[in-house]
């Protein structure tokens, strides 16, 4: 017979402020009305970040043409993914967002992370190395990697400092709670 032993782990009930775990950086890019590509949605202006009518540019990206769809790739990006959206909703019972449903049509990839030189290729896990956003600070598969702007704004401190006073949203006013 064996002995199998488990560590006991000890939880604790809570109730966070905000409840998230981290996710891929991704750069998504869209068209604005007019055209013109666009690298970070308009409802990011109230947590700090500026209107910048050439994302690319001032980023140090390169716009690549897509092949499926309309906006472009970002060439430094090693996975791009175009996508259609199908779908969306709002969702949530104490946030204001958004759930899209999008359908990846197209998925290029740099050859050094691909393994398998047949039809179907995969990426290795061994050299995907994917920044993570995890409570607003960027990580690797190690560390942290670099700060980010989004962990100063004005909402994350009153998520995280518990300060009396309230995000305000893009038209002035405080946001509820």
């Amino acid at each position: 017979m064996r002995d199998i032993r488990y560590r006991l782990r000890v939880h604790k009930t809570i109730e966070p402020t905000i409840l998230y775990f981290g996710t891929p950086v991704a750069l998504i890019s869209t068209l604005n009305p007019d055209g013109s590509p666009n690298l970070v949605p308009e409802r990011k202006r109230q947590w700090g970040y500026r209107y910048e009518p050439d994302k690319f540019g001032i980023a140090g990206f390169t716009a690549v043409g897509s092949e499926s769809v309309a906006p472009p790739r970002v060439r430094e990006c090693p996975v791009q993914m175009e996508g259609i959206v199908h779908n969306f909703r709002p969702f949530g019972k104490n946030v204001s967002a958004n759930v899209f449903e999008v359908h990846i049509v197209k998925l290029h990839v740099e050859e050094k992370l691909l393994v398998g030189d047949g039809p179907r290729p995969h990426i290795d896990p061994v050299r995907w190395r994917p920044l993570i956003m995890s409570f607003c600070r960027f990580f690797g598969l190690g560390g942290e990697m670099h700060p980010s702007r989004l962990a100063e704004s004005d909402f994350i401190k009153f998520v995280t400092q518990g300060t009396t006073a309230q995000p305000v949203n893009s038209s002035g006013s405080h946001e509820p709670r």
